[in-house]
């Protein structure tokens, strides 16, 4: 089998390491070998990357493929058709692919077009991210996401939801543990599901060996979610010293979807958001970011996901999110890691994420060295998915 040897580019790993030189032999769809020196291999093909820089294909941990450009009015039901959804969305994949991301989360579907795309993607039907999707959140009757999820009450109902969505063919599941910013008549602040309906469906989704996310903004409902035993809190708006120590105990990630946020405090006027969603913004911007510098200056694990939905943060645009955090106070590196490594565990894919031999072959050629200025995750020269060329350096014959 013929193999590709990148060398004499700068490699960050995904595990913390960074090597100023390496050589990546690939063969097939899998990393044959990582060395800080030169391979020989005379039936190879050689790459130079002269001195650019090599990463982990990235993960975008918070997204949703079944978008629109902004949301239907309150109270109303999706606009765009299942099809519409199918054929905006396979555009979206491609794009993302060729900016570096491999895999991603979709955390809320339409239909189960985010499931039928992601057996497309497997299939090699479509060119896409390897996708988890948990098909149709799961939510209190009323609550926040009703329009695209399954209502149900009580530890029952929500048990019998999760394994709808199992059955759909789901890799993770959602659950909706307050209220959200899109939601008219909702709001960030107030718990939704309970502790008991949420640890009917986390344990219902593990005994199946499915990762469970919760939408958890307000404080009690992140808390209540925490001690339903979720593996997620995506956005997590009101993060304190308490629910710090409590996901620290139990190993929770956040995935706070900074690039979403920002934007809408910042922009949703003028991108057409309604303006009960665009106050509410306003209003929880600052509780998000305080609490993400918390939440990671005190260990708290951290998974990359922009919240994809719309062409003005579309699934593409990782590198905004890993701007935003180190924005916000992580390390460059850091970063880096909460795009790859983490969120590869979080997506249950323990051979992605991390540039090392056995794993998958995902890797992005970047132009400049992102640990000296983490907008060069933006300058996408290569990318590789399971050992095949996306984007092929231009520099290559």
């Amino acid at each position: 089998m013929a193999s590709i040897i990148l060398r004499n580019g700068r490699l960050i790993d995904g595990t913390g390491q960074a090597w100023d030189r390496a050589t990546i032999q690939v063969q097939g769809d899998r990393l044959h070998a990582v060395s800080p020196g030169d391979r020989h291999d005379p039936l190879a093909e050689i790459v130079d990357l002269a001195g650019r820089t090599v990463i982990p294909g990235l993960m975008d941990c918070h997204t949703h493929v079944c978008g629109e450009t902004i949301p239907p009015p309150p109270g109303s039901m999706p606009t765009q058709s299942a099809a519409e959804h199918a054929i905006r969305g396979e555009r979206w994949l491609v794009e993302a692919l060729k900016k570096g991301v491999t895999a991603i989360r979709d955390v809320g579907g339409i239909d189960h077009v985010d499931l039928a795309l992601k057996r497309m993607v497997e299939k090699g039907t479509i060119a896409g991210p390897r996708i988890r999707a948990v098909g149709r959140l799961i939510c209190m009757t009323g609550g926040h996401g009703w329009p695209f999820g399954v209502e149900a009450d009580g530890p029952d109902e929500v048990r019998k939801a999760v394994r709808s969505q199992l059955k759909a063919g789901a890799d993770a599941v959602k659950l909706l543990a307050t209220g959200g910013i899109a939601t008219a008549g909702t709001q960030p602040g107030a718990p939704q599901l309970t502790l008991a309906e949420l640890a009917a469906g986390a344990e219902e989704a593990h005994n199946a060996g499915r990762k469970v996310a919760a939408h958890a903004e307000g404080r009690q409902g992140i808390r209540n979610a925490v001690l339903a035993g979720v593996d997620s809190i995506e956005h997590g708006y009101e993060i304190d010293d308490e629910i710090i120590e409590l996901m620290l105990e139990r190993g929770t990630y956040l995935c706070p979807t900074l690039t979403c946020d920002i934007r809408w405090a910042e922009h949703g006027t003028e991108l057409g958001m309604s303006a009960e969603s665009v106050e509410k913004m306003k209003r929880w911007i600052v509780p998000l970011l305080t609490s993400f510098e918390r939440a990671h200056k005190a260990g708290v694990r951290i998974a990359a996901g922009n919240d994809a939905w719309t062409d003005w943060v579309p699934i593409s645009d990782m590198a905004s999110e890993l701007a935003a955090m180190v924005q916000y106070g992580m390390s460059p590196h850091a970063a880096i890691i909460a795009a790859t490594a983490n969120s590869a565990d979080l997506l249950q894919l323990p051979d992605e994420g991390v540039v090392a031999a056995g794993n998958r072959a995902n890797l992005v050629v970047l132009a400049r060295d992102p640990l000296a200025d983490i907008t060069a995750v933006a300058e996408v020269e290569g990318v590789m998915k399971d050992g095949a060329w996306v984007v092929r350096p231009t520099w290559v014959a």
